[in-house]
């Protein structure tokens, strides 16, 4: 009854290289490709209404599939799409952000040491400082707080590094990833916080850059995660 928030697996091609590399990867995306258009194509085929109840949410990329709110007759005109393998459920997480307890919150001036991370920044490879310099880190989490101290780019020898960069907000459909919960500003400040103050805090990577992907909603609902990690993967 109503409707339901499904993951739309189609049929890809068949044969090809693998996903190892790069290559691979090329190739995977134009599987993608071919079966979302094969899906486009069929999509009429055997509907008996004006309407097929199909209300397409996301594309994937680098997989065959697509994520839609359907009806009952959406889902039996899925089922009836020969470009279509499988209709399932989509999978829905949720963020428990229990409260700390005075002794058990860390910061990290404390907590890069406690790992070590500090040992290793003056350490190079190639002539790249192990900083985090050159890297992008994809979080896929609730956002991230645009404003936050801890992720204003940095500046080496006249080059900018860290910082945000990009990202998207799928759960209103737009490049805006504003954190409006905490938990994806937290774990992104954790991966890349950059703060030379005093007191200095400085994440394990925090010349990195950072792409923050919002799959969670405010209330720690998290609706998008396999869009976010397709994202990541086709872009980052």
């Amino acid at each position: 009854s109503g409707e339901a928030f499904v993951l739309i697996l189609l049929k890809e091609p068949q044969g090809g290289p693998g996903i190892s590399s790069e290559d691979g990867f090329v190739v995977r995306r134009s599987r993608a490709k071919e079966a979302k258009e094969a899906f486009f194509a069929n999509r009429g085929v055997g509907k008996e209404i004006s309407s097929d109840g199909i209300s397409i949410r996301s594309e994937f990329f680098t997989i065959g599939a697509l994520s839609a709110n359907v009806d009952a007759a959406g889902l039996a005109a899925l089922l009836r799409n020969p470009a279509v393998a499988s209709v399932e459920p989509k999978r829905v997480y949720t963020i428990n952000r229990g409260a700390l307890s005075s002794n058990e919150s860390i910061s990290l001036n404390e907590s890069a040491p406690l790992i070590g991370a500090d040992n290793v920044w003056n350490l190079s490879v190639a002539g790249v400082n192990l900083t985090g310099h050159g890297r992008r880190i994809c979080v896929i989490d609730t956002g991230i707080r645009h404003s936050h101290f801890l992720f204003g780019p940095v500046v080496i020898a006249s080059n900018i590094v860290g910082g945000i960069l990009g990202g998207y907000d799928f759960v209103n459909n737009d490049t805006n990833s504003s954190d409006d919960h905490g938990h994806g500003s937290h774990v992104s400040g954790t991966a890349v916080g950059n703060f030379t103050g005093s007191p200095r805090l400085q994440a394990p990577a925090h010349n990195a850059q950072v792409v923050p992907v919002k799959v969670c909603d405010s209330a720690g609902i998290c609706n998008f995660v396999a869009e976010g990690i397709d994202y990541c993967t086709n872009n980052v």
